[in-house]
């Protein structure tokens, strides 16, 4: 498969191969033993296309001349440089060259975009003092970071030319404690784009970040010492200082601060969160910097982190802080580099043991471009080598490397020896693929090429394969196939051995019981390890099955019944069944394939198949539920329905299909290169989540070229962007056009409609996400008991038993809480003593609380328990001053807002929240009724623009001030009813003037009159009282919970 025709090689690539006849004589002669490749900007390269270039360039004459620059290129890679293995061939600019790439070629990989996640570790042990250098340890995390980043804004010149290049460098910087009970927003920036003349500016406000999140982690932590310090007075029965008040709470250890090895797994999502909010086709990668101080996870937790970083090719870096002092360690501060290094060179990253200072290093790569922009296959056998910092701590006492070194020396003369590697053949067999797609799947899970050999009568290629599994263990995947490689050579012989020490072999071969009884964590070792072998063979059969997709007519010769629209499977709670509609030896033989397909997850599809994914939401019924945010008489709630949307998405995706793998889950549709001839490919598409928030995750055929799969995406985004929703009835809006106008803006407002004044075709049956909302998605099972305090909600089991999380620093919860910016705002609305507070009143108010975030622009994602979560995603960019004179690069923030259904206080201790009964209605002895909204923001740095009519007032907001902009049609009214409430006689006189105010001045872009004159209506109506801010007790009648730097108010 590994041809020029090849679907999966890059559709272009620099260096033209010569055939035995275009070869040039009067050429020079080059042996590579270095060559550069420059990948595309705006192009998604994976490791299986840069091994494809690289088979496909194997033993080779490629035509080379040295570019002058490496902009602006339009191939998906570029051979850009050409290192002899002779030093003394230099090779020239204006010179052609005929360059032959050998199996022992070194291949690295450049990029034209970055996007790099730093995570700052701030755990206890970076307070402690660094003695060798008289310094505390956290000092060094903000020098650290300032000398790595100044490093990577440098030019990049390429190695073996005199040309340098600045790529795109998109960072996010991002602090990590362990302390549990520390509310305070973890992001210090987000999405900006640096350079060497905005990096001072970046620089100075992390400094400034930095600095307000370590004040506000100190408040935590003296919070979390109190604490501790009164439960060690209760153990020790010590009397309570006098002034010291009883707050009652109990210290639990675990409830308050993570465990060291939950931390270093949070550090490592964390990265990967920030990662996925960065702009897309870019080579991705984390920076930890840390003191390497922490706890070693399970090996089913590291075996889950890797498959994470592997499955979206991330690069995973650490730099350590401190000083590596013998005497510094044994103050029981024993730094795990092993582990690190480990992590490290599995993802193909690189552990750095310091951070040294490469400003005067200006004509050279410096340490920072080679250890997180540079990418080669060899890093992942052996790891990033530089001398300043990969060293060996053997000779540091109490270090683990100290430790195997005394465990392996001999008794009498002291001599250490290495421990022997042995090799245990695992299995052979015959794989019925083509060697590029076995390759392809391998390399996807995270394997590295070892060794590529020919034999010598040219007919044979052996390629041997690494995972680097643990440090004392490996698989060895040896491939072998016919050379040259042909596309219709659909047969590959492998082999499978695994090499490690001997105890690691023969704990492989104990019975599991046997080693239980000796150690556990052993068990779990060799555990992991079975199932990766095994998972190696499930893998290559599925592999054989989905590439005979082509070769066999059996599996794209549509049944005619199909073909018109039935679907073939149902799904149900077991899974796939085949629908009885459909009967015969024909049917059978061409489901018995497609079940297979439909059983995948989409987890593992990157294997097989090209993955992407398309982020919507769907448009909601028009016609509200009438208990959808306040409860029925069986205290029940009914959820926002997207029915009509739904059917017209399932219509497009029916007819765009080829037929209908399971209604409203799958669908396949059949890609030709040649209409003329079979079907080569295929694309799975498949709806995941549930609506109105929808992920179409797309799959396409291992070997499907890119351009397909790019215009196949672009015509299917299309057609969804312009599905308009089925005809439908509005509610009336006023026509009126104000007379005070110009003919320009009489057009423009015949021509803009606002979100709620929309019908029929003008309404978008969806609206496409650019960034993965479902990833930050708030989603609340159940409402809160205490509104006071930012809590996970709790779970219930399936005997409907309620039971919190079990480990908070493992918590989805927390991790997304700690990530965005939160604010919640609590009206505690005051019936009158004659009138009873109702709750279609209360109904009314949410209603229109819901309709004003509509006009705004917003669409409903989540609606259950009567909790209802409203998205929308603003243009922002970033300052001006920030950048170097060009256009201010453009980002998009996600903005959610959370209408809670009506909260009770219970004012009377008495009375609980069972004895309030289904009447609903509430009196005043008995209990407050709250309305309760939070905002929740994804912290992109920058200022918000590009707005429409209805949010202009957003234009020119950071993050954080967008929530004040959200809740100022809403807030800043209700501080102005009591006035009118109070002024009983006056009230219809005031709501008359206010009502001919709006005759007289309304216009497109007054529509928020409209809804305070509705506000105000419904308050003299209903009778509710609304207490003015400046009267509220703190914490009894008006909460505004926000999420600062200093902590939660």
């Amino acid at each position: 498969m590994i041809s020029n025709t090849s679907s999966d090689t890059p559709a272009s690539s620099s260096g033209e191969i010569l055939d035995s006849e275009m070869q040039d004589q009067n050429l020079l002669k080059v042996e590579a033993a270095q060559v550069y490749v420059q990948m595309k900007k705006n192009t998604r390269v994976s490791r299986n296309i840069r091994a494809c270039w690289f088979f496909k360039h194997l033993r080779q004459k490629v035509k080379f001349t040295p570019p002058t620059s490496v902009e602006n290129l339009t191939e998906d890679l570029t051979l850009v440089s050409v290192i002899p293995k002779d030093p003394e061939v230099k090779l020239s600019q204006n010179q052609a060259y005929e360059v032959f790439i050998e199996p022992e070629t070194n291949v690295t990989f450049l990029s034209s975009q970055y996007r790099l996640s730093f995570t700052l570790d701030l755990s206890p042990s970076l307070m402690s003092v660094d003695v060798h250098n008289g310094q505390y340890i956290y000092d060094g995390i903000l020098k650290s970071l300032s000398r790595c980043l100044r490093g990577l804004v440098a030019p990049v010149p390429i190695p073996g030319t005199d040309v340098s290049y600045c790529p795109d460098l998109y960072i996010s910087v991002i602090c990590h404690t362990p302390v549990v009970c520390s509310s305070t927003n973890q992001v210090l920036v987000q999405g900006v784009k640096i350079n060497q003349s905005n990096i001072d500016y970046y620089l100075h406000h992390i400094e400034f970040e930095l600095n307000q999140f370590e004040a506000a982690l100190s408040d935590s932590f003296a919070k979390l010492l109190k604490l501790y310090r009164r439960k060690w007075q209760q153990e020790s029965l010590i009397a309570r200082p006098d002034g010291e008040e009883d707050t009652g709470e109990e210290f639990n250890p675990t409830d308050h601060m993570g465990t060291p090895e939950a931390g270093f797994t949070n550090m490592l999502r964390y990265g990967i969160l920030a990662l996925q909010l960065l702009p897309d086709n870019s080579s991705s990668g984390i920076i930890v910097i840390t003191d390497g101080i922490v706890g070693l996870p399970s090996s089913f937790e590291i075996e889950r982190l890797l498959n994470q970083l592997r499955n979206h090719t991330i690069m995973c870096s650490f730099i350590k802080v401190g000083s590596s002092s013998g005497l510094y360690r044994k103050l029981c501060h024993v730094p795990h580099i092993e582990l690190m290094q480990a992590i490290a060179t599995a993802t193909f990253g690189a552990y750095l043991g310091s951070a040294p200072d490469v400003t005067e290093e200006l004509d050279d790569v410096n340490l920072y471009h080679r250890a997180m922009l540079f990418w080669s296959f060899q890093r992942g056998l052996e790891g990033f080598k530089y001398e300043l910092t990969h060293y060996s701590d053997e000779d540091m006492p109490g270090s683990i490397s100290w430790i195997k070194k005394m465990l392996h020396r001999h008794p009498i003369t002291l001599e250490s020896f290495g421990i022997e590697n042995l090799r245990k053949e695992r299995e052979k067999r015959v794989v019925r693929a083509g060697l590029h797609n076995v390759l392809a799947v391998r390399l996807r899970e995270g394997y590295t090429l070892k060794s590529i050999n020919i034999s010598q009568d040219h007919r044979e290629i052996h390629v041997k394969m690494h995972f680097p599994w643990r440090d004392y263990g490996k698989i060895e995947y040896t491939a072998m196939a016919n050379w040259p490689l042909e596309k219709d050579n659909l047969v590959t012989n492998i082999e499978v051995a695994v090499e490690g020490s001997y105890d690691l072999l023969h704990d492989m071969l104990c019975k599991p019981t046997d080693i239980y009884e000796r150690s556990p964590f052993r068990l779990s070792n060799v555990k992991t390890l079975w199932n990766i072998l095994d998972r190696i063979s499930s893998t290559d059969r599925i592999l054989e099955k989905l590439q005979s997709f082509s070769s066999q007519p059996t599996y794209f010769l549509t049944p005619e019944k199909i073909r018109s629209g039935v679907p073939l499977f149902y799904m149900q709670q077991e899974g796939p069944s085949l629908n009885m509609q459909l009967q015969g030896s024909e049917i059978d033989q061409f489901a018995s394939f497609w079940k297979d397909v439909i059983q995948l997850k989409t987890s593992t599809w990157q294997k097989w198949l090209h993955s992407h994914r398309i982020g919507l939401v769907l448009e909601h019924d028009r016609q509200f539920p009438k208990y959808f945010q306040v409860p029925n008489a069986s205290s029940r709630f009914t959820s926002i329905q997207c029915r009509q949307a739904m059917a017209s998405l399932s219509l497009l995706l029916r007819e765009w299909s080829t037929f209908v793998l399971a209604e409203n889950h799958s669908y396949i549709k059949f890609l030709h290169i040649d209409q003329d001839k079979p079907p080569q490919f295929f694309c799975v598409l498949r709806l995941t989540s549930k609506a109105p928030n929808m992920i179409i995750r797309l799959g396409f055929l291992g070997g499907t070229p890119a351009c397909i799969r790019l215009a196949e995406i672009e015509v299917l985004r299309e057609k969804i962007r312009n599905l308009s929703f089925p005809h439908r009835g509005t509610q009336k809006v006023s026509s009126r056009i104000p007379h005070s106008t110009s003919a320009d803006s009489i057009e423009e407002a015949k021509r803009h409609k606002s979100p709620l004044s929309r019908e029929g075709s003008e309404i978008a049956c969806c609206v496409l996400l650019t960034k993965p909302v479902e990833k930050i998605l708030v989603i609340y099972e159940s409402r809160p008991y205490d509104m006071m305090i930012l809590k996970e909600s709790v779970h219930f089991s399936s005997s409907g038993v309620s039971h919190p999380p079990q480990d908070p620093m493992r918590s989805t919860f927390r991790t997304i809480t700690h990530y965005l910016q939160h604010q919640r705002w609590i009206w505690t609305i005051q019936a009158s003593k004659k009138v009873p507070v109702s709750m279609s009143s209360v109904s009314r108010l949410l209603s229109t609380i819901t309709k004003l975030r509509l006009q705004e622009g917003f669409n409903v994602a989540v609606s259950s328990a009567g909790i209802t979560n409203l998205v929308l995603e603003v243009d922002m960019k970033e300052h001006e001053n920030s950048s170097d004179g060009e256009d201010p690069p453009m980002h998009t923030c996600v903005v959610q807002y959370i209408v809670f259904p009506p909260h009770t206080k219970i004012i009377d201790d008495s009375v609980s929240e069972e004895d309030q009964g289904d009447t609903g209605v509430l009196t005043e002895a008995d209990a407050e009724v709250q309305i309760v909204t939070e905002c929740w923001l994804e912290p992109q740095y920058g200022v918000c623009c590009n707005n429409t009519a209805e949010r202009q007032h957003f234009n020119g907001l950071n993050y954080m001030d967008i929530a004040k902009a959200v809740s100022t049609t809403w807030f800043d009214f209700t501080e102005k009813m009591p006035f009118l409430c109070q002024v009983a006689k006056g009230m219809p006189k005031m709501l008359q003037r206010l009502q001919r105010q709006r005759q007289e001045n309304s216009s497109p872009n007054d529509w928020l009159l409209d809804w305070v004159f509705v506000i105000w209506s419904h308050c003299f109506l209903m009778h509710i009282k609304f207490i003015p801010l400046a009267k509220h007790t703190a914490g009894k009648r008006y909460c505004n919970l926000t999420r600062h730097r200093d902590g939660v108010s």
